[in-house]
């Protein structure tokens, strides 16, 4: 099974981080693979550090998933993050978090949008959230 670490990291003005895997894609959210004995705690700690952010308070577990190829399943942890600036991004950008949820490649779940407009406006508490595949 597959382990994925997404991240939801929000500018100073709950600006959204997205990235494209090419030119001219739909926009998703910045993620890595979970390593061979690594937590997902770490897998985002190093997905962070990347982009020079802090950790967020709520992180959402998503059970297994289908995978998007017929290779198997995967599980997901979506952890948030913010950021003081709005740094250059590569290939991607900052978009208003409510325009761009509902365009994400592969959204990881359909309660995700949900889950963001809850901790941007402060009623997910603290902690893992589990959310229904």
């Amino acid at each position: 099974m597959r382990r994925w670490v997404y991240l939801l990291c929000f500018g100073p003005d709950h600006e959204l981080l997205t990235v494209r895997q090419e030119p001219g894609a739909e926009p998703a959210l910045p993620r890595t693979r979970r390593r061979e004995r690594e937590t997902y705690v770490q897998a985002a700690s190093r997905l962070m550090t990347a982009c020079t952010m802090r950790p967020g308070d709520a992180v959402a577990r998503i059970g297994s998933l289908p995978l998007w190829s017929p290779a198997g399943r995967c599980e997901i942890r979506v952890f948030t993050g913010h950021t003081r600036e709005l740094f250059p991004v590569r290939a991607g950008g900052w978009e208003p978090w409510e325009d761009v949820l509902p365009r994400l490649a592969h959204p990881v779940s359909p309660e995700l949008a949900l889950f963001a407009k809850g901790y941007v406006r402060g009623w997910i508490p603290d902690g893992w959230t589990t959310l229904d595949p």
